[in-house]
């Protein structure tokens, strides 16, 4: 669900960020309409981000969410709570008195789907900035956004075209996914000694880059990947990569994929007795209870995530988003999700009235920050436009994700 060099990152054992400076957590997103929308007509003409100019005009954001296909708790919790941090933020008075009206279209996980409701919110909607979840859509939209001039803030992705190279009316916030296994790998062979590992990797070309920084950080941390097995999101006969895995004996083994293939490729792993050394390690969508789900139960200490940004979901420090809707039981995409918000509310905070693309630019690029939430790591303005390379660490305690370490950085 998700998919993603820049300056150096920090190394983070650790999940919990400290409380301090909070733009305050509560909100979620205004209006906000999840359609399906498949067939936009291209836009043939740069549309630009409004001036915001007139006295009380609404503040328009635009998202496409991947709210259905095969795993729609991240679109649905990403949205959902964007939606209530907006609501929250409207409900007092908006910002600098400008209401934000959310229109989120549902893409089902598609490019093709994403890029029409790209272009449906550019041409009817006429909004002002967009946002979106998932990795491969985020790809694909880029372009359209460019061409029309339309900002790209901050979307609930980690696919490196994001920032590689960066470019003006795009800016990411979270690390991205080599980034997080880096640190993993870093974290684990600190911890508990080098060792041989063994990668199981989704085959879609999006997860080259991370298996290619896993391996090379394997080896300067003095271990080394003795194999690399492919497999697919929805894949759920693992007979013949488990028996890999058995005959390489590895101490690590690392997940690059989703949550639920990692979660059946470890239940696997458990009815034949096969287990690694020392611990699997893998990145931020292998944190949640879909794979814990898929797995039948984790042991505790026997894996460890990423967590880019923010702290775990559950504990006091992310509260106050899990407050914005209780009956929702929040994973990394809901706490995500109250990132976007609220470093999107802060952007317009400090633009004023100025809403043009070309404000927005000179904000993130030079003035933005640093920013922080009681939930996630600062953020602030980059020459690489990732606006934070804080880490955290999460394993697995009682089947829930639990932080390693002090915090996020």
């Amino acid at each position: 669900m998700s998919s993603h060099k820049k300056h150096s990152y920090a190394l983070v054992g650790a999940l919990l960020a400290t409380a301090s400076v909070a733009a305050a957590c509560g909100s979620s997103g205004a209006k906000s309409n999840a359609t399906n929308q498949s067939n936009a007509t291209n836009p043939t003409t740069a549309a630009g981000a409004a001036s915001g100019s007139a006295t009380n005009a609404p503040i328009k954001i635009g998202m496409t969410s991947s709210n259905t296909g095969a795993f729609p708790v991240a679109g649905i919790q990403a949205s959902g709570f964007m939606q209530r941090y907006f609501d929250k933020i409207n409900s007092q008075g908006g910002v600098n008195g400008h209401q934000i009206d959310f229109k989120v279209l549902d893409d089902g996980a598609t490019a093709s789907r994403a890029t029409a409701n790209v272009q449906q919110l550019i041409l009817q909607d006429h909004v002002q900035v967009v946002t979106s979840d998932g990795s491969a859509t985020s790809v694909a939209i880029m372009p359209i956004l460019k061409q029309n001039n339309i900002p790209y803030l901050f979307p609930q992705s980690f696919e490196s075209a994001l920032i590689n190279p960066p470019q003006n009316g795009v800016y990411a916030l979270f690390p991205l996914y080599p980034q997080q296994i880096n640190t993993v790998v870093k974290y684990a062979y600190k911890k508990l000694g080098a060792g041989s590992a063994v990668i199981v990797r989704d085959d879609l070309p999006v997860w080259d880059s991370s298996t290619s920084a896993a391996t090379q950080e394997v080896q300067a941390m003095g271990g080394k990947v003795t194999k690399v097995i492919q497999s697919t999101y929805t894949q759920s006969d693992w007979g013949s990569v488990v028996l890999q895995i058995q005959q390489a004996h590895p101490d690590y083994l690392i997940l690059i994929t989703s949550g639920p293939a990692a979660g059946g490729l470890l239940k696997a792993m458990s009815q034949q007795g096969v287990k690694p050394g020392k611990a699997s390690l893998g990145i931020a969508s292998e944190l949640s209870q879909l794979t814990v789900k898929a797995a039948g139960g984790i042991p505790d200490n026997t894996f460890y995530g990423a967590l880019p940004g923010t702290v775990a979901p559950g504990g006091a420090s992310s509260a106050s988003c899990q407050q914005l809707w209780p009956q929702e039981p929040m994973e990394i995409w809901g706490l995500e999700g109250c990132a976007q918000a609220a470093a999107i509310v802060q952007v317009f905070k400090d633009l004023g009235d100025n809403f043009s693309a070309s404000a927005i630019d000179n904000l993130l690029n030079n003035h933005f920050g640093p920013f922080k939430t009681s939930y996630t790591g600062t953020f602030q303005s980059s020459p690489t436009h990732l606006l934070t390379n804080g880490i955290g660490i999460g394993t697995y305690v009682n089947n829930a994700v639990a932080p390693v370490g002090s915090g996020v950085q």
